[in-house]
């Protein structure tokens, strides 16, 4: 399950690709697409895992940002929406994407307990 790295948000990218496509999809992510990614101002690293006992071809990847306060810039950034475009080509070979972004969150004074 992802969690939150050194304290710092951090958005991750769960994709399975075509088994037909992924040698091809590598060969994308590792020229093209990491790159794109860490232009993007606020993510400060990357890291990939793909899951070898996946036959099917799922890759986990994982891109962390500065500070909570990076986030949103980091994501209407013109670098974010250029690294957004680059799955075009990749949608028909597509059978599952989801983005989730994960970000500590301090104590919340929900619940006043009066006496």
């Amino acid at each position: 399950m992802p969690t939150v790295v050194n304290d710092r948000p951090s958005l991750w990218v769960r994709a399975r690709i075509e088994p037909s496509q992924l040698e091809a999809f590598e060969a994308w992510y590792l020229a093209t697409h990491l790159p794109n990614v860490l232009r993007i101002p606020g993510i400060v690293r990357a890291q990939r895992v793909r899951g070898t006992h996946d036959p099917a071809g799922t890759h986990l990847m994982m891109f962390e940002f500065a500070s909570d306060t990076a986030v949103q810039p980091a994501l209407a950034s013109p670098e974010a929406q250029h690294a957004r475009s680059d799955w075009d080509h990749w949608r028909p070979h597509l059978q599952e994407l989801s983005i989730e972004i994960y970000a500590p969150l301090g104590a919340i004074d929900t619940y006043h307990h009066r006496n």
